[in-house]
């Protein structure tokens, strides 16, 4: 999968945006209240299914536990009310006004808006004044997943958190990152098979149940060739220092983190973001690479 910086191909159909979630105990034990039973019972077996059978290629270490350790945060958990600034309450009334068919449910609110208006909302929504600025400047905008199998269209990352001396970037699922295309779009993936109006429900149940964060190491690119981890970005680039804002970013390890437990990660196979430079716009493009020693997705 491809991603794309502020662009949207003009679905057929609006875009599902989830909105603001309540802030529960931000202890696992304390987030669980929050998940409903078919959400929890149905992602159980998966959740087995990765530790048991995970590649020798994943990064057994969580990204979240140098952050731990060092204490750059204040517990094992991070998610969106740990964040240093939050959205204004003016900002939030604001967008929610936008919304139409605006329903809550699983402790959280989602909403529809047509195709064109989803980006520029999702930007102006999630661009908090604070934190916006400390955020690399190449995740920030919002992200066409162009190619991914599943209905989830458009991300926003920029209300996340940078950590320049660990060159680590958290993204704890919040309001306005999100968006769930509400029909399928011409020419989906696979037939459209996952744009099933029962999946896209199933998709709203489940994040605002499981609140989850996502962290991405970036570390200097290693150019492998073939379908390896970092065979897309330029090969010595990335590196970096400590105390840069993450402006040269080209590689990192994703991992994802379910309700915001930084110390483990359930990522199946290694996820990576890799800096495409064939992007018409400089530093627009990125490369999902999702990796297992017998095959690679795009």
């Amino acid at each position: 999968m491809d991603s794309r910086s502020v662009v949207y191909p003009g679905a057929e159909s609006q875009a599902l945006l989830e909105s603001q979630a309540p802030a529960p105990s931000s202890t696992c034990r304390g987030a669980a209240k929050w998940c409903s039973i078919p959400a929890c019972l149905g992602f159980v077996p998966f959740l087995i299914s990765c530790h048991l059978l995970r590649d020798p290629l994943v990064p057994r270490e969580s990204n979240g536990l140098e952050l731990i350790n060092k204490h750059r945060i204040n517990s094992s958990t991070y998610n969106f009310w740990d964040l240093p600034v939050q959205a204004s309450p003016e900002l939030m009334t604001e967008c929610n006004s936008v919304l139409e068919r605006s329903v809550e449910f699983v402790g959280g609110r989602w909403g529809q808006v047509s195709a064109t208006e989803a980006p520029e909302l999702m930007y102006n929504c999630t661009k908090i004044p604070g934190l916006f600025e400390h955020v690399p400047p190449p995740l920030r905008g919002v992200f066409w997943m162009r190619g991914n199998g599943a209905p989830e269209e458009l991300v926003s990352l920029q209300s996340g958190r940078w950590f320049p001396e660990e060159r680590v970037f958290v993204h704890p699922r919040s309001y306005f990152t999100w968006g769930i295309a509400g029909g399928k779009p011409v020419d989906a993936p696979f037939g459209g098979a996952a744009y099933r109006e029962s999946l896209r429900k199933l998709l709203t149940l489940l994040y605002p149940s499981l609140m989850i964060s996502v962290s991405i190491k970036f570390e200097e690119c290693p150019g492998r060739l073939g379908d390896l981890p970092g065979h897309v970005c330029e090969a010595g680039t990335g590196g970096g220092n400590s105390t840069d804002d993450g402006s040269d970013l080209t590689y990192g390890i994703l991992q994802i983190h379910l309700f915001g437990n930084m110390s483990y990660h359930v990522t199946p196979e290694p996820y990576t973001l890799e800096l495409d430079n064939s992007g018409v716009v400089p530093g627009s493009l990125w490369h999902r690479g999702i990796y297992s020693r017998n095959f690679a997705l795009g």
